[in-house]
Formats: structure tokens, C-alpha cells, sequence
């Protein structure tokens, strides 16, 4: 369909406010299961409508003509695809019905192979970035051009994150993986996750710069939390990606020049 058929409905879909949904919700009703699963699949389908009306009203009024872009168009439209498609789907009620939905998720997850080309992980990425491109081309020599996409970058995919985040959730329920609830690890050291990614960020500097800090990971011993591991692994490579990097800068220009010894990065676990 186009996005014109289904305009007036995702302009009401756009007024309403998302719901704010935490970690704490999502944590215990992906434990509970039952009526309590089907619940949060009904509170899904009327809210993933709502935060894909907003995701397009963002994509609808992008600056210096990205909104115009075949690809923004296209995108637009399967938005709307998929908020109609929602918004038509009889209501969770019964184990069948949450076999539909979940199968329904998953599509726009990208969690099966046949629907992986068409998921929003691969599409909002590509289409975005291809409509950029195009503008860049045109507009290559505007400071603000790139200001501006990287504003809109960041507030778009913010806002994807936390739509992602409810869908993985309750895809992922039901005692899925032992020790999770859902996406959720129930009992997560920082130390740990530290450690693996200060391993990821090894392995990166050594590709592109033929060597690595020896990165130490201070552990305080926090009390565990419960948290998306891949979320907080996430930040702690970016963080260590920026540090290694100045680390290696620093010790490769004279007098700090030693391409025999590889130098020291400590990096210390928050305290809470």
C-alpha cells in the first residue's frame, strides 16, 4: 500500500502518547507468562502502532529533502504495512493467538530467515543511510547538512531502540534461556561483560593497528544487576574503542615511540 491510503489513520495513531514501559515491567511479566503474557501482547499491539506513527512522522519531516527520497518513501510505507496489519489483528487471547503475534514480531525483527531481507534491523539502516548518500551528493559541502542528519540519526534510532527492546522482550519470554527473563539478564556482573568486550576492542586495534593496549579491567565487586547484556556491551566497546584508540596515538609519536611493547589501558567498572 501507499502511504497516502493510510495517512489520516497514522496521523491519529501520531497524537497519542507512546507508553512508558521499564525495564522492571518487562523483566517480571517475561517471568510470569500466562494471562499476564497475553496482557502485554495486547498492550504490543496497540502500542507498536503508535510508536510506528511516530517513527513516520519523524521520516515525514526530515530536513533538506530527505523526506522526498524514494527510499524514506518506501519505508514510510512499510511502517504503515505493518502498523495496519497490527491494528487489524484480532486480539491475543489464546496460545494460538500469541503463536501469531509472536510469528508476526519476529517477521519485523528479522528473527526468521524469510523475513530477514524485509526486517526493520535491515531496512531502517540501509534505507536511511541510501537517502542520506543520495542528499549528500547534492549538499557535500554544507557543514549543516551533516549536522543536521546526524540529529536526525540520532533521535530516530533512539526511538527505535526502545520499540525493539518491548518486541525482543516478549518474543524472547517464557524461560526462553536460563538465567534470563526475556532479553534480560537476572543477575549480570559488569566486570563480566567488561572483560568480553575489552577482548572485542583487542581484536579491533589489532586489525587496524597492528597492535593493542593491554586493556585491565578494575572489578569493584559490584552486587550483580539486572540488565541487557548486549546493551551494556555496547557502550563498553564504544568507550574503549575512543580510549585504545588515544592510547595508541600517544605512544606511537616520539619520545613515547615503542612498537615492541604494546601500552597499558585500565578501565574501571562503574561503582553503584
Amino acid at each position: 500500500m501507499q502511504l497516502a491510503g493510510f495517512g489520516k489513520e497514522m496521523a491519529k495513531l501520531a497524537q497519542r502518547t507512546p507508553r512508558t514501559t521499564t525495564l522492571r515491567d518487562m523483566f517480571r511479566i517475561a517471568r510470569v507468562g500466562g494471562e499476564s503474557r497475553f496482557e502485554y501482547a495486547r498492550m504490543l499491539q496497540e502500542e507498536i502502532p503508535v510508536r510506528l506513527a511516530h517513527r513516520v512522522e519523524q521520516l515525514s519531516d526530515l530536513p533538506y529533502g530527505l523526506s522526498d527520497t524514494e527510499h524514506i518513501q518506501q519505508l514510510c510505507d512499510r511502517y504503515a504495512d505493518w502498523a495496519e496489519s497490527l491494528t487489524e489483528q484480532a486480539k491475543v487471547q489464546s496460545p494460538s493467538d500469541d503463536q501469531a503475534f509472536t510469528a508476526f514480531l519476529c517477521g519485523m525483527l528479522g528473527e526468521t530467515a524469510v523475513a530477514r531481507s524485509m526486517a526493520d534491523t535491515t531496512t531502517s539502516k540501509s534505507y536511511i543511510l541510501a537517502a542520506i548518500q543520495e542528499k549528500a551528493q547534492l549538499l557535500k559541502d554544507s557543514p549543516e547538512y551533516t549536522l543536521a542528519a546526524d540529529t536526525v540519526l540520532d533521535e530516530f534510532f533512539t526511538t527505535r531502540i526502545g520499540m525493539r527492546v518491548m518486541m525482543q522482550q516478549f518474543v524472547n519470554g517464557g524461560g526462553r534461556f536460563s538465567g534470563y527473563s526475556g532479553i534480560i539478564r537476572e543477575s549480570m556482573k559488569a566486570s563480566e561483560v567488561s572483560i568480553h568486550a575489552a577482548g572485542v576492542v583487542r581484536v579491533l586495534c589489532h586489525r587496524l593497528y597492528g597492535r593493542s593496549p593491554n586493556i585491565e579491567v578494575i572489578d569493584y565487586e559490584n552486587t550483580p544487576l539486572s540488565y541487557i547484556p548486549s546493551h551494556l556491551q555496547y557502550v563498553i566497546v564504544e568507550l574503549l574503542k575512543n580510549a585504545a584508540r588515544a592510547t595508541i596515538e600517544n605512544h606511537s609519536v616520539p619520545p613515547k615511540m615503542d612498537f615492541h611493547a604494546n601500552p597499558a589501558l585500565q578501565f574501571a567498572e562503574p561503582e553503584w
